[in-house]
């Protein structure tokens, strides 16, 4: 009933009154001592509809038996829901989360509720930078400066919260910031409308190209250097083809197998991004070196890998990102039914989080059609569902394909799984 009550709450439905008093009416027969762990999971349903119960509920669960380290842990995972849906303007949120943020007693785990607020709330990227110069650690506002980059990457201003995230990592002695910090803070790069901001920045980056090669890992890097180009074929298309080419050499010398494979498909991803019509491939043939460069690297790690799964699971996401068919060709080659189940259960995962297209829902498909464990068709229909949910604004036009995919609901064997799915259709 709370899970029904939540759905019709996100979509602006009423809530009848014989549905609220009946939950009113079960919680009181609930025995909150015996749900320990379950009782945050159903407090989390009930937060839309029944704050105050929702928060007895956790005292219940967890205040009693627990320590106090579990019960804020608890609150603040709430909080952060409640942030979350006040984000996608669910109304009454903003009072629920400052009641749930109140209950927090450590300082610390405070601090960490705080910090989320930066990156989730509205704040300007002026706001932002005035809140955390107030900070004493230069480690924590490189971590709220990055972490507001990756959740604001499109906003307008975030220029400004580059240049000062990269000066406060120069200034700072004491602070190492490896290539997944300049990554996260080179995102907003593809969206800032200034160019010549873009320029200056990438400018910056590309100074410190030797440092943060050496401090790695090389993955990151290579996403790094992959994002960069992305933002430069804005205004610059020669660059980028250097900058990719020359990323392709540093890649083909790699020696680690999983690494080199990830690090390919994200070079094959950047490729499909900045030259859909494949314009670089006359001069030099990278389209084509790095598809070969794949398919070698796949065939070695078939080959000498016990646990193909582990070894291929860090490049799914970059994999299916730039070619779904080639992706499911290398999933169906791992070596073991519950290896390939999950691998198809990521690679679903991976799709669905990207923007909506009909190759989307037919990658979606083909992959689903391959499992045969009804749990993993079970877990491929919730990931699919959940991704598909969080960019709900852009799917209009593919409504009747989400429609279609009520039919795997059926496979679910949970009844309270099955119906959160369902409800993510009200």
């Amino acid at each position: 009933l709370a899970v029904i009550a939540r759905a019709k709450k996100t979509k602006s439905l009423p809530i009848e009154q014989e549905l609220s008093d009946q939950i009113k009416q079960l919680y009181g027969l609930l025995d909150c001592s015996s749900l320990g762990d379950r009782g945050v999971e159903i407090a989390s349903d009930l937060l839309y509809t029944h704050p105050a119960l929702a928060v007895e509920l956790v005292q219940e669960c967890v205040g009693k038996d627990g320590s106090e380290d579990r019960l804020d842990l608890a609150f603040a995972s709430l909080s952060f829901k409640a942030l979350l849906e006040k984000g996608e303007g669910a109304a009454g949120m903003d009072s629920t989360q400052q009641t749930l943020r109140a209950k927090i007693k450590d300082p610390k785990v405070q601090k960490f509720m705080d910090t989320i607020s930066l990156f989730f709330g509205d704040y300007t990227a002026a706001r932002v930078i005035a809140e955390v110069e107030k900070w004493e650690k230069p480690s924590d506002r490189i971590f709220a400066l990055r972490s507001w980059t990756v959740t604001n990457a499109k906003r307008n201003d975030a220029a400004a919260v580059v240049e000062y995230a990269l000066s406060t990592i120069l200034k700072t002695t004491t602070y190492t910031a490896n290539a997944k910090v300049y990554k996260e803070l080179a995102l907003p790069l593809v969206y800032i409308p200034d160019h010549e901001q873009v320029r200056a920045i990438i400018g910056r980056l590309d100074g410190l190209k030797g440092t943060i090669e050496s401090a790695g890992p090389t993955v990151e890097f290579v996403k790094l250097q992959a994002k960069l180009a992305e933002a430069e074929a804005r205004y610059d298309k020669q660059a980028t083809s250097d900058r990719l080419e020359n990323l392709f050499f540093e890649v083909d010398a790699l020696t680690e197998p999983a690494t080199k494979l990830a690090a390919l498909a994200v070079l094959a991803r950047a490729l499909k991004v900045v030259d859909p019509d494949k314009q670089f491939e006359p001069h030099g043939g990278i389209h084509s070196a790095v598809i070969g460069g794949w398919k070698i690297v796949v065939d070695e790690i078939l080959t000498k890998t016990a646990d193909h799964y582990e070894a291929v699971r860090p490049a799914i996401r970059a994999l299916a990102q730039s070619d779904t068919k080639i992706a499911l060709e290398v999933l169906a080659k791992l070596n073991t039914a519950p290896n390939r189940e999950a691998a198809l259960v990521y690679f679903v995962q991976a799709v669905a989080g990207d923007p909506a297209t009909d190759a989307t829902f037919a990658a979606i498909d083909e992959a689903y059609g391959k499992l045969t464990s009804i749990s993993k068709r079970a877990e491929a229909t919730r990931v699919a569902l959940r991704g598909l949910l969080r960019q709900k604004r852009d799917l209009g036009a593919f409504l009747p394909k989400i429609i279609a995919l009520r039919k795997w609901v059926k496979d679910i064997p949970s009844a309270e799984e099955k119906c959160q799915a369902l409800c993510m259709y009200s």
